[in-house]
Formats: structure tokens, sequence, C-alpha cells
């Protein structure tokens, strides 16, 4: 029994093996850029891009004006009720999906850290928090995959 046992837990290893192939998920690695915002395609998180020119939003517990990091524990978003924070680590991400008006709306892309096999199943995931002053919410959201990016800016 205990054989068949160890075994059972050896072959559940082995089959929920997971390789993230997103690099720096959580966004804590920054690169900080003087007028980063005036070059096509920067955004201060280390690999990703700001795809369509839009302003995506960039949240640090300590602001960072040089690297364009918003705190979290600011004023200006604790008296509006608009903070959050991160699931994991010390940093996220605000997107701006769309409103009522707008067909505008704010992209962030990277490339994966090695290409994506044919014939090969993955599973993607993320985690997505309304903010906390906003009414509207989208009723979906999606992952893009390409063998191309869709812009060339870092690439």
């Amino acid at each position: 029994m205990r054989i068949l046992l160890f075994s059972f837990f050896l072959l559940l290893t082995t089959v929920l093996f997971a390789q993230n192939l997103v690099p720096n998920p959580s966004f804590e690695d920054t690169t900080c850029v003087e007028n980063g915002f005036d070059e096509l395609g920067y955004f201060p998180a280390s690999n990703w891009y700001n795809t369509n020119g839009a302003t995506p939003d960039f949240y640090g517990s300590v602001a960072n004006n040089e690297c364009y990091i918003n705190s979290y524990f600011s004023n200006d978003f604790s008296i509006a009720g608009e903070w959050q924070l991160p699931r994991t680590g010390d940093k996220y991400v605000g997107l701006w999906l769309a409103d009522e008006q707008s067909i505008s709306r704010e992209y962030l892309t990277v490339k994966l850290i090695s290409p994506l096999l044919v014939d090969t199943c993955y599973y993607v995931s993320g985690h997505l928090v309304l903010s906390n002053i906003v009414t509207l919410a989208c009723d979906g959201f999606g992952f893009y995959f390409s063998s191309d990016s869709i812009s060339d800016f870092g690439n």
C-alpha cells in the first residue's frame, strides 16, 4: 500500500508540473526610462509593452515618478476609494477596457519565454479586480496569442 501511495504522489507531481511562459508575470521588475512614455510602446514593467499607445496605469506600494509608478497608498487613491492591493508581490497594472461612449482600450503585450508548441494544451489564467469606484464592468476578458507581435515595439 505504501509503494502504491508513493507511486501515486510521484505520478501526481509529474503530471502537475507547469512552467510559466510569461516573463515578469506580476510586473515586479521595472525598467525606468526618463520620458519613457515619449517612446512608442514603452511600459515600465520589464518585458511588457504598451501596444496601442494608450495610458495603462502602473501601481506599487511606493511611488516612483521616474518609473511612472503610482502608489496605491497615496492620499489621491485612498480618499477616492480607488486603490487595490496586488494579489501577489508589490505591483499591479490598471487597464481601461471600455466605456459606454468610447471605443478606446488599453492593452499590454509580452513576448513569451518560449514559443507555444503545436498540438500541446496550455492553461492560461489571470486575475482581474474591478476598481472600487467603477460602476461598469466588461462581460469578457481574453488573451490573444500570435506567432507574430501585434506591434514591433521592443521586439
